[in-house]
This record gives structure tokens, C-alpha cells and sequence, in this order.
């Protein structure tokens, strides 16, 4: 039963963003998401802590001039609905929280971008996709990231992610990522883990970076140094241990590889026992360094290998790790692909062209550089985006698939790669969810992705 002397209140974590004719709640945390009409919202928006119960009633009373009654009725029913999401809590004294707003009139409103900073990288992996080590010529100004993040913010992102190559490499990439800390509801850091020392540690968790997804990809030394280099290995994990001691969130990402499958278990057991939070595990694909690597790249099957140790894990009562995408925030509507492309998500490259995403940023896949236009203007004009849009999830042979709401189409690059074609289902995630995924010799080729 709600007292209602009680004080409603976010976690600080939320925001309300408007999406057409829908307000959309989401907790950019734990990635929980929910749709909301105008009255949750005007209901949401007073929940800052500083009301009781009791005084927002009174206040909806008055604006809807509808009897205390019948609002309180609505207004407790949606405050325990808010509650039982985790969206709410509530409070014997006031404290203040604020709720983010952010409101955009695109069609297709955009919530994640990834800030590309440099392609600089002082390592020389043999599957990086982006043939990361020297810079782009002209790669962007800071003066140019800081205008662009502005921007992003008016045009209603949530989240920004900071990667390369290694943005550590760039000498004022605290300067960039203090004013993403400012501007972003939700800011993570992609970085190899050879350049974090105590010092960095301290300036990330000053600035306010609220997750670091740091690569490993082995075990042991040979199997992660065979992709990462020499003396990589225990940098990695000193890195690990150094961000974590400091309370700092740590995502873990592997490429599965023919070489390091055998100890995938033992990878598993160390990255627990450096109490890593979340692993993402990916196969290595024919991108970039990678496109010549055939020897080293594993069968799709070995996604059963992945699902097995998955349900092992649940079996014995504990999380070892789940099948993430690289953010909690991608596409919530569950009529398109979950990973977010051409529909929420976008990337920007060092050098400032906007691409479909981080894999996908060849000059079929760019719409365009913001040099010469507006993020916004090329979001909603370029044809780039436009396949994925008018894909929904039910037109990816997905629509029978009992595991249809746990990927909804999986990662669009992976897709691209294996059929050439948009409305595919994501074969790794067909895998690991136990699904049959059609061969690319059976599939037609009409339809072939064509963007210009």
C-alpha cells in the first residue's frame, strides 16, 4: 500500500524521450525501457523527490480538474506500475533527483552515436576492421567533437560511445570526454587496455565515464597476444583489475577465434574472477585486417559451444555472462533490429563521416561528412538508412521464432556480411539461441543491399 506522504523518486539514471506520438522511458543503466502516454510522462516529470504523494495528486487534480478520487486511483496504479519496473522508488524524505527530457521531432529519433576519435593505435591487430594505427587525414579538431556533441544533444542522443582505433592515443581525449560527460545521459569508452594507468583511471572516474569495454581475447599470454600483440596480455589485465578496484563498470569483449575456443571456459572463469560484469563474445568476421584471416576464422556452429556454457551457467544458479550488444540503449521498438542501425544508431568516423556503424563505414555506407551537413540533416535524408527501415523484424524470417524478442534480427553487419541483404536474421545469434539459420548459397539475391 503507497503512503502518501511518501516522495516519489527516479534513480537519476532515467530519461523521458518523445518518439513520434509515444513518450519513451528508459533507464539508461540497466537498459530498461518502457512506452508512455502523456499523462505517465506529466505524472514521471513530478516524481523528482521533492513531492509527496499526497502533493502530486493534488497538483494533477488541479490541471486536469478531474475529482482527487479519480486521479488518485490512475496515479497510484501507474506509480506502483513505475515501481515494480524499478523506474521509481519511494522515499520517507525528500531528495532531489532530477529527470532528463529530451525531446526531438524526427521520425526517426536518434539515441546512440559512436565518436570515432581517432584511428590512431599504438597496437597493429591482425582482425582490427578498421585497419587502425595511423591517423585519417584530416581527422576532427576538438573544437569540432565539442560542436558536434552539442549538437547531438540538442537533436535529442542519449548516449555516446568513444572509440577508434585507441582514443587514449589523442591528447586531448579527456577534454573530449569531459564534454560528452556533460551533454550524454549514458558515456562509455572503448579502449585495447594497454594505455590505463592510475592516473587515467582517476580522470575517467572524475569525468564521469560510466563504462569502459576494454577487449581481451584469451586466457592465457600466446592466445591473446597471437591477435593483440606482444607484452599486450598482462597490461590488459592489470587495466581490468585497476578500473574495477576503483568501482568503475567493466564490459569485457572477445573475438572468438580457431585459437581461442578451447579455453573459452578458462576465459570465462578469469574474467569472473577479476569480477567483470558483462562479456560480449563475437567470432571473428571477415573485416578489414581480418578479410584474409580465413585460418583463424571459427564455424557459426561454434555459437552452440557459447549457448551451452550460457545455460551451464544458469544451471549452476549463476551468472557467468549474456550475449550483449556493445550498448543496453539500442533500438527499443521490437519491430525493428535490436542493434540499431539506420533507426537509433549511428557512427561518426575520426575524420567526421556518418556511417551506418562502426563495422559498416566503406563509402556505400556513409551518408555523408559533417563538414558539409548536420548529423540531423544526413540522418533523416541520406538514403543510406532507408533499408533499414522498412525492415521489421517479422519480415527477417524471424517471425515464428520462439527467441525472436531476445535478438529481434541480431546485428546488422554480421548480416550484411554473410548474405549481402538487410531483412536476414543474424546467423551468430540464430546459433546461440539454438535457431536454425538459413545457409547463403540458399538464399535468393533479390533484394541485394543497394544504398546509392
Amino acid at each position: 500500500m503507497i503512503n502518501e506522504e511518501e516522495y516519489p523518486v527516479t534513480s537519476g539514471n532515467v530519461i523521458i524521450k518523445k518518439v513520434r506520438d509515444f513518450y519513451r522511458i528508459i533507464d539508461v543503466k540497466t537498459g530498461t525501457a518502457g512506452k508512455a502516454n502523456q499523462d505517465l510522462r506529466d505524472l514521471f516529470v513530478l516524481c523528482d523527490g521533492t513531492r509527496t504523494v499526497r502533493e502530486i495528486l493534488e497538483e494533477l487534480s488541479k490541471n486536469y480538474r478531474e475529482p482527487r478520487p479519480k486521479v488518485k486511483e490512475k496515479v497510484i496504479k501507474s506509480i506502483e506500475f513505475l515501481e515494480g519496473l524499478n523506474f521509481l522508488s519511494l522515499n520517507h524524505t525528500p531528495q532531489y533527483t532530477p529527470l532528463v527530457i529530451r525531446e526531438s521531432d524526427m521520425e526517426w529519433p536518434l539515441d546512440i552515436v559512436y565518436l570515432e576519435v581517432t584511428n590512431t593505435c599504438n597496437l597493429d591487430c591482425i582482425h582490427c576492421y578498421k585497419h587502425a594505427g595511423p591517423p585519417l587525414h584530416n581527422e576532427l579538431s576538438t573544437d569540432e567533437w565539442c560542436s558536434i556533441i552539442d549538437h547531438l544533444k540538442e537533436i535529442g542522443v542519449v548516449e555516446l560511445a568513444v572509440t577508434g582505433g585507441e582514443p587514449l592515443m589523442r591528447d586531448d581525449i579527456f577534454s573530449i570526454l569531459e564534454h560528452a560527460a556533460r551533454n550524454a545521459m549514458w558515456l562509455k569508452l572503448f579502449t585495447n587496455g594497454t594505455l590505463i594507468n592510475e592516473e587515467t583511471v582517476q580522470k575517467l572516474k572524475e569525468i564521469g565515464v560510466e563504462e569502459i569495454m576494454v577487449s581481451i581475447e584469451g586466457a592465457t599470454k600466446e592466445t591473446h597476444e597471437l591477435i593483440r600483440g606482444k607484452d599486450t596480455f598482462e597490461k590488459v589485465i592489470k587495466s581490468i583489475s585497476l578500473l574495477i578496484e576503483n568501482g568503475m563498470k567493466v564490459r569485457s569483449n572477445t573475438v572468438l577465434y580457431t585459437e581461442n575456443i578451447p579455453e573459452l571456459e578458462n576465459l570465462v572463469q578469469l574474467l569472473l574472477d577479476l569480477k567483470v560484469q558483462d562479456m560480449i563474445l563475437d567470432p571473428l568476421m571477415k573485416w578489414g585486417r581480418g578479410e584474409d584471416k580465413d585460418n583463424l576464422i571459427p564455424p557459426m556452429e561454434i555459437g552452440k559451444k557459447v549457448a551451452e556454457l550460457f545455460k551451464k551457467s544458469e544451471i549452476e544458479g549463476k551468472k557467468i555472462f549474456e550475449l550483449k550488444f556493445t550498448s543496453d540503449i539500442q533500438n527499443q521498438d521490437p519491430n525493428f533490429s535490436f542493434c540499431g542501425i539506420g533507426t537509433s544508431m549511428c557512427a561518426i568516423t575520426a575524420n567526421g563521416n556518418v556511417c551506418l556503424c562502426p563495422a559498416l563505414y566503406g563509402p556505400e555506407f556513409t551518408a555523408g561528412n559533417v563538414k558539409d551537413a548536420s548529423v540531423r540533416e544526413l540522418w533523416l535524408e541520406s538514403k543510406i538508412f532507408q533499408p533499414f527501415r522498412t525492415c521489421k523484424t517479422d519480415d527477417m524470417q524471424c517471425k515464428t521464432c520462439p527467441s525472436k524478442m531476445d535478438c529481434r534480427g541480431g546485428c546488422k553487419a554480421r548480416v550484411l556480411q554473410y548474405y549481402g541483404k538487410v531483412c536476414m536474421p543474424d546467423p551468430w545469434m540464430c546459433v546461440t539461441q539454438g535457431q536454425k539459420w538459413p545457409l547463403p548459397e540458399a538464399v535468393s539475391t533479390e533484394g541485394i543491399y543497394r544504398c546509392k
